[in-house]
């Protein structure tokens, strides 16, 4: 009787063990929680229909791919396991341990803000906010607001139906109100000018989300100085470049004379050679400066850096017009795609 007693006793503690001997992980795929995998490292013959995982309050299992590897068990849920729902783990029944998924991501932050001065003009048009992760789209215009002298600006954005983000949602480009920036029409006349010459104001970024929906723990601030507004279009010839050496793969770099909007300035500058155009990256490094890194190395000889007619400065004048111009009295110098160009030479 001793005997029996003393065998059951050691198989509850071998099963004890056995039970403290499990280790589980939850598997990450960015914020998502993508699989669960089980080590049973006293088992190297796991049989996958003994094991269920299920949703804490049901007795439903949950249902997915499943990988065996010796004494390892992954269940790949056929849709993600629910951040903050608890989940329970049986194997023949016998409950092993519980888990809730739940991964501590902070909030969003804002990287920067393109252009990255403070001084603007007073006809300043728009700017992009760069941040360290993927943002909820819809309700950015909530959380993005302009102050002056601890009052906030009303009607400062235009608040598009579509918010105007890159592919991956890390960059927003938000314009000021174009009505009230353009001193002829109704809207300038019924609230006046957003921005003020000599004055300072605020852009504050404040509770924005991510996907996931973590919001941002510390609020951004930019500063503007503003200017006089400019009423120049941008002008290649008075843009300097620092030309590389022939045979080498260093960058052609292009030095403007006034900030420029770096997201289209970036998309509008290219490298022609004999008519051909040259292989490269073109890629704003500030708000003045530019770099071409070509692709292949530089061959001596006769070059063009080309320019499109729409590459605009921080009032929205491009190359071709005015942002503020009268359309019906004909002041546009160019009309319809227009290149400009400005010849360098490489030497040997």
């Amino acid at each position: 009787m001793a005997i029996r007693l003393l065998g059951i006793l050691f198989l509850l503690l071998v099963q004890q063990v056995a039970a403290q001997d499990i280790t589980h992980e939850i598997v990450w795929e960015g914020n998502k929680a993508k699989a669960l995998r089980i080590v049973f490292p006293n088992d190297l013959n796991i049989d996958a229909n003994q094991i269920v995982v299920e949703v804490d309050g049901t007795d439903r299992p949950i249902f997915g791919h499943v990988e065996v590897k010796r004494d390892t068990f992954i269940l790949h849920p056929m849709v993600g396991f629910t951040q903050g729902m608890e989940y329970h783990v049986f194997k023949k029944k016998k409950h092993l341990f519980s888990f809730v998924p739940k991964r501590d991501i902070p909030g969003p932050s804002v990287l920067e803000i393109f252009p990255a001065t403070n001084q603007v003009p007073a006809n300043f048009l728009k700017f992009s906010v760069h941040f360290d992760q993927s943002i909820a789209e819809g309700k950015a215009y909530e959380h993005i607001s302009l102050w002056h002298n601890g009052e906030q600006v009303p009607s400062a954005f235009m608040e598009m139906q579509t918010e105007l983000w890159n592919a991956d949602q890390t960059l927003l480009t938000v314009w000021f109100d174009p009505g009230r920036v353009k001193r002829e029409l109704e809207r300038n006349k019924q609230l006046g000018p957003i921005l003020t010459a000599g004055e300072t104001y605020e852009i504050r970024i404040t509770g924005i989300a991510n996907k996931t929906g973590q919001t941002m723990e510390e609020p951004f601030i930019k500063t503007l100085d503003v200017q006089q507004r400019d009423e120049q279009k941008p002008n290649i010839n008075k843009w300097r470049l620092e030309v590389p050496d022939s045979a080498s793969t260093e960058p052609l770099i292009v030095i403007f004379n006034e900030p420029l909007d770096r997201m289209v300035a970036q998309n509008m500058i290219s490298i022609g050679m004999e008519g051909k155009p040259v292989k490269g990256t073109a890629k704003m490094i500030s708000d003045t400066k530019l770099t071409f890194t070509p692709k292949e190395r530089w061959k001596a000889g006769n070059y063009q850096l080309i320019a499109e007619g729409e590459l605009e400065d921080l009032a929205g004048n491009n190359l071709s017009r005015l942002f503020d111009t009268d359309l019906q009295k004909n002041e546009i110098d160019n009309e319809g795609f227009t290149l400009y160009t400005l010849p360098f030479e490489i030497n040997k």
